[in-house]
């Protein structure tokens, strides 16, 4: 299945210099018709301080963007598994409207989540930008008639999503020399504590809020005093006036450590008072937190460091954007971090240095062409096929079993009345004269939370050509021959389905597909643009030589993979898939009782707009195109 969905929304921010004089930093392009990603160098001068400057003077943008992911929500409790078994991506898709001889290109764009939300804005002038609003290149919002400020101009300051506490050390590097004089300070961000050496006192004390003492009477060597001065920080951690943690030195002479809170507030530095020789100090770093980032570059989940970050090279001046964003949209639906859009700048380099790059055009969501708005694909295999029509010898056979009650699907139930769910909750038996064999039966998950689907299970069974029985059936008849499939609990007690079945001993490759006939069941002119598209055909092998029978037989199932394309008519623009060789398996047709399904979830293609859908197979690598198709609308 391929599930599009178009932007909620997005804008530009840039600081740009209007008539070489002001920044346009508080301008806003919310109502836009293109995202315009540009950088400039040198172009323009601009005032700061009185002065006019030109040298090393540089402009630039940035584009955010927002896309709603509850759609993709509502399908992981049933058809999309988004940890990995059904082949989920997400792509963000920037169609290039640029004109003009000058297209950038030879450059790299990078794509980050946003920590914070951003308002989109009513802006729409992009020539003297004197659109004033937020989202701008300063502020992300405005809440309660304050400006929610970007932690850096242009949301730039970027760093991974785990919380990190700084830590730091003291060493105690000689042990002559200690007085009443020898001391420290440190600052867990907040608060700061001075400690001194008491020379009269084998333990640590509390003098006031901000100041102890560490006892270091009958201590003589490094060690020793070192254990001192961690006694006397662990105390002031205990009474609540620092929040920092020291490690226990041990017999060594250097004292860890760490703030109590993560981020760059414990940062700091320590302090040392008349301790030449006698103490050094590795003061505070390290500390990080998404409170002083704008953009996410990785994230840590347990023990996996994943980045979060998509970036693709522009070869073609005319290339469109196409990023893989399935880290950063899976992270924000596992609810590991917050959907707040994403932010497209330029890449490392590219962003610094002095080259002019003006200007990579993009379609903006308020663009006419709604083919061109800004789009999320999502794609993943959402196939369940059902092989008891098309069962081949040596080859692993996949049928499967829909159950359901009063018109709605419903799990099979056991002679207790206890729903059959799970894996292995029955049993399938293939039974032809003397041949039997069984295989366990499971309920389907194809889910992201192990909800599987209701009344669906599947079981998997090869039947070898080596098989004594099986040989003798094929001597008998060449072609193929018959067998039961069984359906049942456990225990043997219920038979569910008793479906008979032909096995075939002819493979795929025999077949002359051009003598394929194939049909569409329950095709219509129009669909609402929030109604789901369900396609039903029929595809059968109408060429091939079947033997006189009394009983009419209805032609046999074509045992292939159908998948469908849908091209916008007026255009000739395929919409799906994107790329077929690439994602053919998200376009593949379930089949079950001797019907090719697949549905197009409401939204996907845009209404005004009139389409193709065709119909194609994969011969070992070479694309067939049948030559049924129809055209529809969406309205």
């Amino acid at each position: 299945m391929q599930l599009i969905i178009t932007a909620s929304k997005d804008c530009y921010i840039t600081d740009k210099i209007v008539d070489n004089k002001n920044r346009s930093k508080r301008s806003n392009t919310g109502r836009a018709a293109t995202l315009d990603l540009f950088k400039l160098f040198e172009e323009s001068g601009v005032i700061e301080s009185g002065n006019f400057v030109t040298a090393n003077v540089s402009e630039k943008s940035a584009l955010l963007i927002k896309f709603d992911y509850s759609e993709i929500g509502k399908l992981t409790s049933s058809i999309l598994d988004i940890k990995g078994s059904t082949g989920f991506k997400a792509y963000l898709e920037l169609q290039d409207v640029s004109s003009g001889l000058q297209k950038p290109f030879n450059f790299s764009a990078i794509c980050n989540p946003l920590v914070r939300d951003f308002e989109e804005g009513f802006g729409i002038d992009v020539n003297s930008f004197d659109d004033l609003g937020s989202a701008n290149y300063i502020t992300s919002s405005y809440y309660a008639a304050s400006p929610i400020a970007w932690k850096a101009e242009g949301a730039s300051a970027a760093g991974g999503n785990d919380n990190v506490k700084a830590s730091g050390s003291i060493t105690v590097a000689g042990a002559g020399g200690w007085d009443n004089t020898v001391g420290f300070t440190l600052n867990d961000g907040s608060n700061s504590v001075s400690f001194l050496a008491n020379a009269a006192s084998p333990n640590p004390a509390r003098t006031d809020s901000t100041n102890y003492t560490f006892g270091i009477q009958g201590a003589s060597t490094v060690a020793q005093l070192a254990d001192k001065i961690y006694a006397g920080i662990a105390l002031s951690k205990t009474q609540g006036d620092l929040k920092i943690t020291a490690t226990d030195p041990g017999s060594g002479s250097t004292i860890p450590l760490k703030q109590d809170s993560a981020g760059l507030t414990g940062n700091t530095n320590i302090t040392l008072a008349n301790a030449g020789g006698r103490l050094t100090i590795s003061k505070f770093a390290g500390g990080h937190s998404t409170e002083h980032i704008d953009i996410i570059t990785s994230a840590s989940f347990g023990t996996t460091n994943v980045d979060l970050g998509s970036s693709l090279y522009f070869s073609d001046p005319n290339q469109d954007l196409i990023l893989d964003v399935t880290n950063a949209v899976s992270a924000s639906l596992k609810g590991l971090i917050n959907n707040n859009g994403f932010r497209i700048g330029f890449s490392g380099s590219y962003d610094t240095d002095n080259k002019t790059r003006f200007v990579k055009r993009f379609a903006s969501r308020h663009i006419k062409n709604k083919l061109l708005i800004p789009k999320l694909r999502v794609t993943f295999n959402d196939e369940i096929s059902d092989d008891s029509n098309r069962v081949f010898i040596d080859e692993p056979n996949i049928v499967t079993l829909k159950t359901k009650r009063l018109f709605k699907s419903a799990n099979l139930r056991d002679g207790s009345n206890a729903q059959l769910t799970g894996n292995d909750c029955g049993v399938l038996k293939i039974v032809s004269g003397s041949y039997t064999s069984s295989v366990n039966f499971s309920q389907v998950d194809k889910s992201s939370d192990g909800d599987r689907l209701k009344g669906v299970y599947q079981a998997t069974f090869t039947l070898p050509s080596n098989n004594a029985y099986i040989k003798e059936a094929l001597t008998a008849n060449p072609d193929g021959f018959s067998v039961n499939l069984k359906w049942q609990t456990s225990d043997g007690t219920i038979t569910f389905l008793d479906k008979p079945t032909k096995v075939y001993n002819s493979a795929f490759s025999t077949f002359d597909i051009t003598a394929v006939s194939t049909a569409f069941k329950n095709r219509k002119s129009e669909y609402h643009e929030s109604e789901e598209i369900v396609i039903n055909c029929v595809a059968t092998m109408s060429g091939k030589e079947y033997s006189t029978a009394k009983i009419r037989k209805d032609p046999d199932s074509f045992p292939g993979q159908l998948y469908y394309k849908i091209t916008e008519l007026l255009s000739g623009k395929q919409v799906l898939p994107l790329n077929f060789s690439q994602q053919k398996d998200t376009v593949k047709m379930s089949f079950y009782d001797g019907v090719f399904s697949a549905t197009i979830k409401s939204g996907t293609l845009s209404a005004g707009y009139s389409y193709k859908l065709e119909l194609l197979t994969d011969l070992d690598g070479d694309i067939f195109n049948f030559d049924s198709s129809f055209t529809f609308k969406v309205i």
